[in-house]
């Protein structure tokens, strides 16, 4: 059989093989087992990082719902060996995402299409709002009223000032709170205004806890501290 996608997660298995999942464009969420790809000459491991878009040939299992890889191929231009340390960062922080929620959307094709919009955002050159607008994406995927006024409705507990601060990396102050949150809207409506250095973190805790907030089994992704640090560049 033939599936066509985008690589979320890759871990190893032995010392020559690989399981990884991948979001199909036929709104299939597929765990593949690589036997030998981590000796294979033909370097196949550049091949499986996250949001690499991948047309591959597998054999089904009768018994499981791991697959046993046959041929795997690159599909998309946007391969990881000529992506920038950044663009790599935010493919991480994306696919980190969707494999946590891909399950929990009404269809996975929603997962697929969230993937095939954030590679087109990557592709095009590393914005530092991308994290955000990312964010923004999948709370409107997830049936989250992805809006300011909706968003300054949320109070904020103090189990979530925490969270926030780690998010963010700063103090929960609720007047720069919406005056960045005000900005970000402006900035969708016309993208030639700009999100302050210092606000880009801020978006970040909130929606983070808003998230966090409203779906269930939300844990934090590994690749959120390295955004951080980008957003701040």
């Amino acid at each position: 059989m033939k599936a066509h996608g985008f690589v979320l997660r890759c871990q190893p298995h032995s010392e020559s093989s690989v399981i990884f999942n991948v979001v199909s464009n036929e709104g299939n969420y597929l765990s593949f087992i690589g036997k030998g790809i981590k000796k294979s000459r033909d370097k196949k491991m550049a091949l499986l990082q996250p949001m690499q878009e991948i047309i591959l040939t597998y054999y089904p299992s009768k018994k499981s719902e791991l697959h046993l890889i046959k041929e795997i191929q690159a599909a998309g231009t946007l391969t990881f060996v000529n992506r920038s340390v950044v663009q790599n960062c935010f493919a991480q922080f994306a696919a980190e995402f969707i494999g946590r929620y891909a399950k929990q959307l009404p269809d996975y094709s929603d997962a697929y299409d969230l993937s095939v919009w954030a590679v087109d955002q990557i592709s095009k050159e590393a914005k530092m709002d991308f994290p955000i607008q990312f964010l923004h994406r999948l709370m409107i995927s997830l049936g989250i009223q992805a809006n300011s006024a909706h968003i300054l409705s949320v109070v904020v507990q103090e189990s979530d000032l925490s969270n926030f601060e780690k998010y963010s990396g700063k103090k929960y102050d609720d007047k720069k709170v919406k005056i960045a949150l005000s900005n970000f809207y402006h900035f969708l409506q016309d993208p030639s205004n700009s999100i302050e250095v210092g606000e880009r973190a801020t978006i970040l805790g909130v929606f983070l806890c808003l998230i966090q907030n409203q779906m269930p089994g939300f844990n934090e992704v590994k690749s959120i501290d390295v955004i951080r640090e980008v957003l701040r560049s």
